[in-house]
C-alpha cells in the first residue's frame, strides 16, 4: 500500500478509489502556461485599457482636453488653483458693471446697464454701433449709434407715451435746470391720447431724482403735470427775475418735489389774474429766511381752487399772498397735513378781503399774522395765531366759522376779534392759550366753548 501525500497530510493508497497506477505526466498538471479564454475586463470611459484576459492590458485614463474627459494634470491643476480668486471675482460681480453677465434661471439677464460716456468732441471721433446708445457729459445730449455716422444721432428726450414725456439728471444742476425747461416745453406740445388736453385729458412730464437748477423761467401751463418719481427731486431757482417757476396757468398738477432757492427771494410766483385750480402733492419748499415759498400776487377777484396735501415749508408763507389782494378761496379748497408760516393756506400779508371757506384739516401754521375773512372749517390744527381783524377794521371771521379739536395760540392779545359784524361761528374742543379768547363777537354760538386741554 502506497502513501499518498495530499496538501500536507499523508492518506493511504487503499483507501483511494480508484487506485492510483502512479504518477500523472507533468504535463497534465502544469497550469503555468494557461490563461482563460472566455473572461475579459470591461471599461468605462475616461478609464480605457480593458480586453480579453488572453494577453496582458494595461488600464489607463487620458489626459482631459476640450473634447473628451480624463484627468486632470498638475498643470492644469496649479492653474484651477491660482484661478480661484478669478473665480470668486467672477461670481461676485455677476451682472453687475464691469463684470460678467450671468443667466438666471429663466434666461434673462438682470444687470446694471451703462451708457457710453463723453465730452461731445469725445463721442463725435468715435461711431457708435447700431442701437449703441451714448451720453455726452458737457453738453448733455443723448446719442443713437448707426454703425456708420460718427457720433450717432441726438436724440432730445424720451417720450414715454402720447401724454408723458420723461427727464433723468444726467448732467450737472445747471444742465439738468435747462433740460427741465425744454423736456416741459416738450410735454405742452403732447396731444394725450391723440386728443386735445382737457382738465380730465392731461399731458405730464415725468421727473426723476436729481437737482435741476433753473436758468430761466419754468412757465406751468394748463394740463400740463410735474410728476417727480423716487426721491423728490429739486428745482432750485436762482436770485433772478426770471430764473424761477412761474405759475400762469389755471389748471395744474404737482406731486412729489422739492424746491429750494439759492438765495433769498421767492421760487414760485403765482400771477393769476382770474383764479386757479390745483392738486398738490407732497411738495417741500425748503426757503431760506424771509422768502416766500410761493409768492402769490391775485387780482382782487382771484379764486383759488384746488386740494393741497402734505405740502411743506420750513416756516415761511405757503399759498398765500404778500399783497394788499387777498384770494377767495373756495368751500371745495382743501389743505390737507400741510405746514407754513405766515399767511399761509391762502392768507394775506396785509388784509384779508375776500371770503375764504375752505376746509384746513390737520395743519400747522408757525406764523403770527393770518389774514382772512375766514368762513371755514378748521379741523385738528395748531395755529401759530389768533383769528383777528386786520389794522384797517377788517372783518377776520364770518358766518360759519367753525373749529374743531384745534389749538389756537398768539403770542398775545385775543384769539378771535372783529372790528364789524357779529358772526356766528362754532368752536368745539379747542385748546386756546390766551384767556381773552373773543373780541366784537356776542353771538351766543361763541359760548358753546368745550374747552379742554384733553381734548386737543
Amino acid at each position: 500500500m502506497g502513501i499518498i501525500k495530499i496538501n500536507g497530510g499523508f492518506v493511504p493508497s487503499t483507501l483511494l478509489n480508484p487506485q492510483p497506477s502512479g504518477q500523472l505526466p507533468s504535463t497534465q498538471f502544469n497550469l503555468n502556461l494557461e490563461t482563460p479564454k472566455k473572461r475579459r475586463i470591461n471599461t468605462v470611459k475616461p478609464l480605457i485599457g480593458g480586453g480579453n484576459l488572453s494577453t496582458d492590458l494595461t488600464l489607463s485614463m487620458p489626459q482631459a482636453t476640450v473634447s473628451q474627459d480624463g484627468y486632470v494634470s498638475k498643470e492644469d491643476w496649479t492653474s484651477f488653483n491660482v484661478a480661484g480668486t478669478a473665480l470668486d471675482d467672477f461670481i461676485a460681480n455677476a451682472n453687475l458693471p464691469d463684470g460678467p453677465l450671468v443667466l438666471s434661471a429663466d434666461s434673462t439677464v438682470t444687470a446694471i446697464f451703462i451708457h457710453r460716456t463723453g465730452t461731445v468732441a469725445e463721442i463725435d471721433a468715435i461711431v457708435l454701433e447700431d442701437g449703441e446708445i451714448a451720453i455726452t457729459t458737457d453738453t448733455i445730449t443723448l446719442r443713437i449709434g448707426d454703425g456708420v455716422t460718427a457720433g450717432g444721432t441726438i436724440l432730445t428726450v424720451g417720450l414715454d407715451s402720447t401724454s408723458t414725456i420723461s427727464l433723468s439728471s444726467l448732467g450737472t444742476p445747471a444742465q439738468n435746470g435747462v433740460a427741465l425747461v425744454a423736456a416741459y416745453t416738450l410735454a405742452a406740445a403732447l396731444t394725450p391720447n391723440n386728443s386735445a388736453k382737457t382738465t380730465t385729458n392731461r399731458a405730464r412730464l415725468a421727473l426723476f431724482p436729481g437737482v435741476y437748477t433753473l436758468q430761466a423761467q419754468l412757465s406751468l401751463e394748463n394740463f400740463v403735470d410735474i410728476i417727480g418719481f423716487g426721491h423728490q427731486p429739486t428745482i432750485e431757482t436762482k436770485d433772478t427775475d426770471t430764473a424761477h417757476v412761474r405759475w400762469s396757468a389755471k389748471d395744474v398738477v404737482l406731486k412729489n418735489l422739492r424746491f429750494t432757492s439759492s438765495t433769498n427771494t421767492f421760487m414760485m410766483r403765482l400771477d393769476i389774474p382770474f383764479g386757479f385750480k390745483a392738486l398738490c402733492e407732497d411738495l417741500f419748499f425748503d426757503c431760506l429766511a424771509e422768502t416766500f415759498a410761493v409768492n402769490t400776487i391775485p387780482i382782487a377777484s382771484g379764486n383759488m381752487v384746488g386740494t393741497f396735501r402734505r405740502c411743506t415749508t420750513n416756516g415761511t408763507d405757503l399759498f398765500g399772498s404778500d399783497s394788499t389782494n387777498g384770494w377767495t378761496v373756495d368751500s371745495t379748497t382743501l389743505f390737507e397735513d400741510c405746514e407754513g408760516g405766515d399767511h399761509s393756506f391762502g392768507g394775506a400779508e396785509f388784509a384779508g378781503k375776500d371770503n375764504h371757506l375752505a376746509t384746513i384739516r390737520r395743519c400747522r401754521m408757525n406764523g403770527d399774522f393770518w389774514n382772512v375773512k375766514f368762513g371755514g372749517t378748521m379741523e385738528y390744527c395748531d395755529w401759530g395765531s389768533g383769528i383777528v381783524g386786520g389794522t384797517g377794521g377788517e372783518e377776520p371771521l364770518i358766518n360759519g366759522a367753525t373749529f374743531y379739536y384745534c389749538r389756537l395760540a398768539p403770542l398775545s392779545g385775543v384769539v378771535f376779534e372783529n372790528h364789524g359784524g357779529d358772526p356766528n361761528i362754532k368752536v368745539s374742543h379747542c385748546l386756546l392759550t390766551s384767556s381773552a379768547f373773543k373780541a366784537g363777537i356776542t353771538n351766543d354760538i361763541v359760548t358753546a366753548f368745550n374747552v379742554e386741554d384733553d381734548d386737543v
